[in-house]
């Protein structure tokens, strides 16, 4: 819930995701990969859900695959029904793992670190290198397996609706407004569950 909370303050609509993950912003990706590597992030498979709008995470996939297909200066345009096909693949395989910034990453490094064919624009390449030579790099950046699993007891926890109210248990014992931030504004947080946090958290029910 920190890492949805942060990429909504970060990027409060969708419009504002689809601006910024966009091949425009390629070199901005590249020479800032290292840091955001390891930023909290959503994955990609989270962005329909998070924003509440259906196929967002395929049409950032689509437009990133343009950017490949224009860079490789091809005459014909882009075909539309194939792109569909490969962002929805794309999506399928990689969108649990895949963060936003993991996918930015990968797209604005393909041609020049990650490319294994000679063809201008090789679909099946681009989900083959994805998995063979950007996933082992982009584990290595999160750290020993160990280390990823002990991040995710410590920033993921429980999932669902009880993940969420350990994070609001953690802002309460803070002294943080629950009824500030991403998560309020989004409608993710309402009142009712606020006041039940609040509530328990006075009565000393719940132990950490």
């Amino acid at each position: 819930m920190e890492a949805v909370e942060s990429f909504l303050k970060d990027f409060p609509t969708i419009t504002k995701v689809y601006e910024y993950f966009a091949p425009m912003n390629w070199g901005k990706a590249q020479k800032l990969k290292n840091e955001l590597a390891v930023k909290s992030c959503i994955t990609l498979g989270q962005l329909d859900v998070v924003y509440n709008v259906e196929g967002a995470a395929k049409m950032v996939v689509k437009v990133n695959l343009g950017g490949v297909y224009s860079l490789g200066m091809n005459r014909e345009l882009m075909n539309q029904n194939t792109a569909d096909m490969v962002a929805d693949m794309f999506v399928a395989r990689y969108g649990d793992e895949c963060t936003m910034y993991g996918l930015m990453i990968y797209f604005s490094g393909y041609l020049m670190d990650y490319k294994g064919t000679y063809a201008n624009y090789d679909v099946q390449d681009i989900l083959l290198q994805f998995s063979k030579k950007f996933m082992p790099w982009w584990r290595l950046k999160q750290g020993t397996p160990m280390a990823v699993e002990k991040k995710k007891d410590e920033y993921g926890g429980p999932t669902g609706l009880e993940g969420l109210k350990c994070y609001l248990r953690v802002k309460y014992r803070n002294g943080e407004n629950l009824r500030e931030g991403g998560l309020w504004d989004h409608g993710y947080v309402n009142e009712e569950l606020v006041s039940q946090i609040e509530a328990e958290m006075r009565a000393g029910d719940i132990a950490f």
